[in-house]
């Protein structure tokens, strides 16, 4: 099929990632970094600006890591990010293409009851 990916899924409008589990390889954040699985995974954070498939990452705060380790799976080799410990800390996901979400996985770096994401939003 002309402008699809390994899925099948149409480039040119709405993105629908199927949910098989929750492992790294089958979420959204990976299917950005291989381009619709037409290549060897990078970190879509580190994507040119003009890329399609370029995720930006913004945070309120950096207490410690790489902001780019959130979207990097590379969290066995102990990289993480965070921010703050205040009530009003956050950090933004942007995904570059209108997407239909059915299920996902939130992951984060375990180090205290603080750092634990406790409210999230998609939209």
């Amino acid at each position: 099929q002309e402008n699809s990916d390994e899925w099948g899924i149409s480039k040119l409008g709405m993105v629908t990632v199927p949910y098989d589990s929750s492992d790294d390889i089958r979420g959204v954040v990976h299917y950005m970094g291989t381009k619709g699985g037409t290549q060897k995974f990078t970190n879509p954070a580190f994507f040119s600006p003009s890329d399609p498939y370029l995720v930006v990452l913004r945070a309120s705060s950096r207490i410690e890591g790489d902001l780019a380790s959130l979207t990097g799976f590379r969290h066995e080799e102990g990289t993480f990010f965070e921010t703050d410990s205040a009530l009003s800390s956050w950090v933004c996901i942007e995904l570059p293409t209108p997407l239909n979400i059915t299920n996902y996985t939130l992951g984060y770096y375990v180090r205290g009851e603080e750092h634990i994401p406790r409210n999230w939003v998609t939209r």
